[in-house]
């Protein structure tokens, strides 16, 4: 049996169930460099309002973007061509599957994997009236936040130092990305003190709130589920096959409880399970908020109640033109973007 890599354990771990702000805005108004102006028909805008920027798209891009600049004292409008529904699907974690059914929230897209049209057809994962290959979208303030599995995990330290490498920019190292993933983080399952006593590298403040499954009613579901604990065995087993000798099957069932319980108390996020034990049985952390989904809605919420002068929101309008004008610049004439044509509904 090949040794289970991290990001093979998270596939598992989604598989099986086991994945079970900074708020205030500046007080000083910065100069806007340009401004930028919505040509929004219906939307309640007028079609001449200007803004310092426009941000198209409330995902996990755009709505922090908008956010940002806004608490920064910038004037925004953002644009979400969904809308804003918000129902169990959304909102309770164990029904995101869902959610891609959902008509309030669902963006069908269709895409290709390959441009031989012999290859695709060939792809199993096709849609069988050629559509292509399913690919299914939000379409709702949060964009795809308001869909995903709420899995919150720290990329493997090599990512960030490859495209480090790639592009020349050391900006993107492992060690200066970590700092922007504990600005974000507002982790719930640890502590201040502990995660400075032991060099966690936790984020507290943030706005997106972290979570874990509690303890006891995980291991109340280990005990009583004979086929939970054969995966867990079967994970376990994959670990811990370098270890010099063997273990039992029937010794390693009996102790999958216990080893449960102690896989309980680390933690996947933790600087040194990064470092040092990337592989291995953890509790996946969630972006969710008292047990309820945490997505970018919430964060553009936030800044609008903090911050409604700065930050305008518009639901069911799709942008349908960029506005561009010529501008003189170091390297000559480039194109400028001056505002955005769109439609409601």
């Amino acid at each position: 049996m090949k040794p289970i890599s991290r990001r093979t354990f998270l596939k598992l771990a989604a598989a099986t169930g086991m994945v079970l702000s900074v708020s205030g805005c500046s007080l000083l108004t910065p100069s806007p460099t340009h401004q930028v102006s919505s040509v929004c028909s219906g939307t309640g805008t007028p079609p001449d309002t200007e803004f310092d920027y426009i941000v198209i798209g409330s995902g996990a891009g755009g709505g922090p973007v908008a956010a940002n600049l806004a608490e920064a004292g910038y004037t925004v409008l953002l644009l979400e061509a969904g809308g804003e529904a918000e129902n169990a699907h959304y909102s309770v974690p164990a029904f995101h599957p869902l959610s891609t059914e959902d008509q309030d929230l669902q963006w069908n897209y269709f895409i290709r994997h390959y441009a031989n049209d012999g290859r695709q057809n060939n792809d199993t994962k096709r849609d069988k009236a050629g559509k292509g290959i399913w690919y299914p979208r939000a379409g709702t303030l949060g964009g795809c936040t308001a869909h995903n599995a709420m899995i919150t995990v720290y990329p493997h330290q090599s990512d960030w130092d490859r495209i480090a490498i790639l592009t020349g920019d050391d900006s993107w190292s492992s060690d200066k990305m970590r700092k922007y993933f504990q600005l974000v983080e507002r982790c719930q399952y640890s502590s201040r003190t502990w995660d400075f006593v032991t060099g966690g590298r936790h984020g507290f403040s943030g706005w997106l709130p972290t979570e874990r499954p509690r303890q006891e009613t995980l291991e109340e579901f280990v005990k009583k589920d004979p086929q939970l604990q054969h995966i867990l065995a079967a994970v376990a087993l994959t670990t811990l096959e370098d270890l010099p000798g063997s273990v039992p099957d029937a010794i390693l069932h009996r102790a999958i409880p216990k080893l449960f319980s102690a896989a309980l108390k680390e933690d996947i996020n933790h600087m040194d399970s990064i470092k040092h034990r990337p592989e291995g049985l953890y509790l996946t952390p969630l972006a969710t908020n008292g047990g309820r989904r945490a997505s970018v809605r919430d964060r553009i919420r936030d800044v609008k109640k903090n911050c409604p002068s700065q930050l305008v929101v518009k639901t069911n309008v799709l942008v349908t033109k960029i506005l561009l004008e010529k501008v003189s610049a170091l390297k000559g004439e480039q194109s400028k973007a001056i505002g955005v044509e769109c439609r409601e509904g």
